[in-house]
Formats: structure tokens, C-alpha cells, sequence
């Protein structure tokens, strides 16, 4: 997947990240930017919800039911306990789990942003950046697997049979922010019936919609310092008062 060597830039960055393979649609009318990843290391693109202790849990039936099951319950509960803490209240279960997710509960969704910078400020954001790396995925040429704002009300993402590309409501600043957008994963089921949970980087219709941008470890501190001067930063990207006190910290004391 990764076909350009490690950006020690931000233009190296974005000659890597802006190359054109999507857009808009067709004509369908559904607006498919490309998205983007930011991680510290490169790891299998599992959401915090699948990823196993021992990767033989992926096919293995017993832990995929308790996953299915744990799920269900988490979901209920943050429903049931949470409302009168939310910023607003969700209207369908696409945005509950994105909710959800927002507030570190194991879902199924995977975080994707518009945005090639602040995918980039995450990936170099941590003090440790063994192998900084951010994925593009190019969601225009997968028109098919899009959850529009309708198709919200009529499915459940908890049932769905195929890995999904949604953009959820601002229900939070952070969002916002972010310009925030998931894949909500689906558990597969082989031809001989049994359920697995497989990466988005190891499914065909994804794998090759994929794009790896390695980031050069030894440029970490020069790229974070570009980014803050571009106004990308812990403040600007989490939008509240720790956060501010993050970019302080990071300009003042490193």
C-alpha cells in the first residue's frame, strides 16, 4: 500500500496525501472526500471494539459472540445513563455509536477525518512515535459502502453485513473539529458459516482504496512545530480547556 517514502515535511506530507483519486460522486449526489488515519505505528485497522488480546481471537466463535453480545449491553447502558450529560442526543444508532465512540466506549467504528493535517497531528502527536504512519482512504470510488443521512433511519449499524463509510452528526466540538467520519466494521461470515472479524486493511473492496503514508520518526518534533504553527494543535483540534493547556505545555516547556 505504501508507495512514497517517509514525509519528513508537511509539503512531502501533503504531495502524498493530496494525490487525486476522489471526489465527488458521479452523479449519485453523495459528497465522498477522501479520508484519512493518523496513528503513532502502524497496526491492523481493527476498531477499539474487535481488536483481540491473541489475534486467534479474530476467528475464534466463542469471543465473537461475547463481542456481539458485550456490544449490545455497552451500547444500552451508555443510552440509558447518558443523556442528561450528552451535548445533544442522538436521533438514530449510527450517531449513538459515535457518541459512544467519542467518549473512549469499545465500538465498532474505526475514526477517519477529512482533514490530511489533523490525521498527520495524530499520528506525531504522542511523546513516543516508533513508526508514525497515516492512511488515506479513498471513499470516492466506494460510493456503495456510504451511509447517507436517510439510510441512517433505516438501518442498524449493529446488523449490518457490510463494512459501512458514515459521517456522523456534529454532536460535539470535537467532532466538528475533527471533521470527523467512521467506518462502522462489520463481522464477516465465511462461505462455511462461521463469523470473523477481519481488518480493513486485510478486505479486498478496501485494501485497494488504501493508501500508506509512512512519516519519518526522526521529523516528529519538526513536523508537530509546523502543525502548531498552522494553528493544528491539541487546543484547536479537541476544542476544550485541557486541551489548550496541552499546546501550552508542548509550546512552553518543550
Amino acid at each position: 500500500m505504501a508507495d512514497s517514502s517517509p514525509a519528513t515535511t508537511i509539503r512531502e506530507f501533503l504531495d502524498a496525501a493530496l494525490k487525486p483519486r476522489s471526489g465527488r460522486a458521479g452523479t449519485s449526489g453523495i459528497y465522498a472526500p477522501t479520508l484519512y488515519r493518523g496513528q503513532p505505528f502502524q497496526k491492523s485497522l481493527l476498531p477499539r471494539l474487535f481488536r483481540p488480546d491473541d489475534p486467534r481471537d479474530l476467528n475464534d466463535a466463542t469471543r465473537i459472540s461475547e463481542v456481539i453480545a458485550n456490544e449490545n449491553r455497552l451500547l444500552e447502558h451508555f443510552k440509558n445513563d447518558s443523556p442528561y450529560l450528552l451535548p445533544s442526543v442522538p436521533n438514530n444508532e449510527w450517531d449513538w455509536l459515535s457518541m459512544a465512540q467519542h467518549f473512549t466506549l469499545p465500538t465498532r467504528l474505526l475514526d477517519w477525518t477529512a482533514n490530511p493535517l489533523t490525521a498527520l497531528f495524530f499520528a506525531v502527536e504522542q511523546d513516543s512515535c516508533p513508526d508514525p504512519v497515516v492512511y488515506a482512504y479513498y471513499v470516492g470510488i466506494a460510493i456503495e459502502t456510504i451511509v447517507t443521512q436517510d439510510m441512517k433511519r433505516k438501518l442498524n449499524p449493529l446488523k449490518t453485513k457490510k463494512t459501512k463509510v458514515f459521517q456522523p452528526s456534529w454532536h460535539s466540538v470535537r467532532v466538528a473539529l475533527q471533521a470527523g467520519w467512521h467506518t462502522a466494521h462489520a463481522i464477516d461470515v465465511r462461505k462455511d458459516g462461521r463469523k470473523y472479524m477481519r481488518p480493513l486493511d486485510e478486505m479486498e473492496i478496501h485494501k485497494k482504496r488504501l493508501r500508506v503514508i509512512p512519516i519519518d520518526p526522526g521529523s516528529v518534533q519538526d513536523l508537530r512545530d509546523s502543525l502548531a504553527d498552522m494553528g493544528i494543535k491539541h487546543a484547536s483540534v479537541y476544542g476544550d480547556l485541557e486541551s489548550v493547556c496541552a499546546s501550552i505545555k508542548r509550546t512552553v516547556l518543550s
